[in-house]
């Protein structure tokens, strides 16, 4: 991939329907690709950069409109990628576990994120109608 270290990826989420997928790396930020051809993935717009630590998960919400990032500080940041090429920050950082985010899923058909962390929580968060 044009544009990325694979030695700092340190993990990934596809979204079938638009064919993109989305990285998060060792140096705190997340990215989109286009993957329409899987031989030469190319980045859509800028990383995404929300924090310091380490990104450990990201989700694509069911329709690919929101991409939630978990990172090694317990922290989580909600992304609207409705213009991939400029994805915007929705709000601050929440707090969702003490340690890393070791797991992060939406559910597909109710308004609903779940979260595991490092310490040893799964918290499940209610989605405001408007974001899926």
């Amino acid at each position: 991939m044009a544009g990325a270290n694979w030695r700092a990826l340190t993990y990934g989420a596809l979204q079938r329907a638009q064919r993109t997928v989305a990285s998060g790396g060792i140096d705190g930020t997340a990215r989109v690709w286009d993957v329409h051809d899987p031989r030469s993935p190319a980045p859509i717009g800028e990383p995404m950069a929300g924090d310091a630590a380490v990104v450990t998960k990201v989700a694509f919400t069911p329709d690919g409109r929101w991409l939630v990032v978990g990172y090694g500080n317990g922290l989580a940041r909600l992304w609207d990628l409705r213009r991939l090429d400029n994805p915007l920050l929705v709000g601050g950082p929440v707090a969702v576990h003490e340690g890393a985010v070791w797991s992060i899923a939406f559910a597909p058909r109710i308004r609903l994120l779940a979260s595991g962390g490092r310490d040893r929580k799964v918290r499940l968060w209610r989605i405001r109608p408007e974001i899926v």
